[in-house]
């Protein structure tokens, strides 16, 4: 029975997320889909089977992008559709593996998540607002910068212990100084998300 519970609520997920996950590049789509998916996780059963029907709509975003990277849907922010192979398709992979691996069971995936959605969601937002760009990267703006640490440091305390506050304000740190590095492809999806995990696994209990 509690499969096809999961498999029920995977289901009404989907339908109610597709228009929001399935249609838009934007940033504002990175930020709502934590607080959609995220959501969601605590009405599917304890069940082994649970994280594995959860990350369907995770992959159901990614394979879309993935398409979209290989030219068979032509959607993208700038025209190029390589571009969503680096950024949204390592979006909906990181996902997948965080429910899986991490599920209910440890704060590291959800911290993850948070990096991976607010912090890079704001950090777009912000950016685009702001002109003063940082000496090490002229594609990133010292707004976008103190956006991803702020916002992501305050998701942290939403979603985690008071005696993990020093841990987590110094990986919501790190994690903005690796996204503002430059780099040749869309990569900091995955540079972030990996320093979280790091550092998670390093200076938490889990």
């Amino acid at each position: 029975m509690a499969f096809f519970h999961d498999l029920f609520v995977t289901i009404i997920a989907g339908i109610l997320l597709a228009g929001v996950l399935l249609r838009s590049l934007d940033y504002l789509s990175k930020i709502n889909v934590l607080s959609s998916f995220a959501a969601l996780w605590p009405f599917y059963s304890n069940d082994e089977t649970a994280p594995w029907l959860a990350a369907i709509l995770p992959a159901a975003i990614g394979g879309k992008f993935l398409l979209i990277g290989l030219g068979l849907v032509k959607v993208s922010r700038t025209g190029n559709y390589k571009e969503v192979l680096y950024g949204p398709t390592s979006y909906g992979i990181i996902h997948v593996l965080c429910t899986i691996a991490y599920w209910r069971r440890s704060h590291i995936g959800i911290h993850s998540l948070l990096i991976l959605c607010i912090g890079d969601g704001v950090a777009g937002l912000f950016g685009r607002q702001t002109k003063q760009r940082l000496p090490w990267n002229h594609e990133k703006t010292v707004g976008g910068t103190l956006a991803f640490f702020i916002c992501s440091f305050m998701g942290f305390i939403r979603h985690s212990a008071s005696e993990l506050m020093f841990s987590m304000f110094f990986n919501a740190l790190a994690c903005s100084i690796v996204e503002s590095l430059p780099y040749q492809q869309d990569l900091d999806n995955i540079t972030t998300v990996l320093t979280s995990l790091f550092l998670s696994h390093w200076l938490t209990p889990h």
